[in-house]
């Protein structure tokens, strides 16, 4: 089933849901509390996660975490390598962004609910601990695509949240997943990785 939106919309509708729900999911952080000053470089970053297939999506509503239906679970693995800070303003999705390094990828998608041809991804906005986006494409103009947000350090865990969609014109209904991930960083991740890089 596709859903249509005017041009363009679905990535501010996309972007408003993601971060409806990364207010209504519990804070990374106390909000008194004082920020961590950000490295130059980020870390290396192995997500594992338990994802469900989301039934009832709705861009258009604040829908609360425990609003949404699933219908099945799914494992997913991403690697998210060492790359320096993004320094400045993000680009938006008009914009050129960052190279990739091509270590990023899935690790693990054993049913196939990525349906990527391989696991590599061409756009990558990585704003660690903040957010991350990733978009790889599929066939066409089709896209999957990823936002990891919000992201807790603290307690090694990552909300994320993966749909299908054409470019500047519809998502798939029917390919919606979300859940959460646990993280290791650095050489923790490294050596999680080893076995099966």
């Amino acid at each position: 089933m596709v859903k249509w939106l005017r041009r363009g919309e679905w990535i501010r509708s996309l972007g408003l849901a993601c971060a409806t729900l990364a207010i209504m999911l519990p804070a990374a952080a106390d909000a008194g509390a004082t920020p961590a000053p950000v490295p130059a470089t980020l870390p290396d970053r192995l997500l594992t996660c338990l994802v469900g297939h989301v039934t009832n999506f709705d861009p258009h509503l604040a829908q609360r975490p425990d609003q949404l239906r699933f219908d099945s679970h799914h494992v997913f693995t991403l690697f998210l390598p060492s790359i320096p800070v993004l320094v400045g303003r993000p680009p938006d999705a008009a914009e050129k962004a960052p190279p990739v390094d091509p270590r990023t990828r899935i690790i693990s998608d054993p049913d196939h609910i990525s349906g990527q041809p391989d696991g590599h991804f061409g756009r990558i906005v990585d704003l660690w601990p903040e957010r991350t986006e990733l978009s790889a494409t599929i066939e066409g103009p089709l896209l999957n695509l990823i936002v990891i947000n919000p992201i807790d350090t603290a307690t090694g865990t990552a909300n994320l949240f993966m749909l299908r969609a054409t470019e500047l014109t519809h998502y798939q209904q029917d390919h919606i997943y979300q859940g959460t991930c646990h993280i290791l960083q650095g050489e923790a991740a490294r050596q999680a990785l080893t076995p099966v890089a």
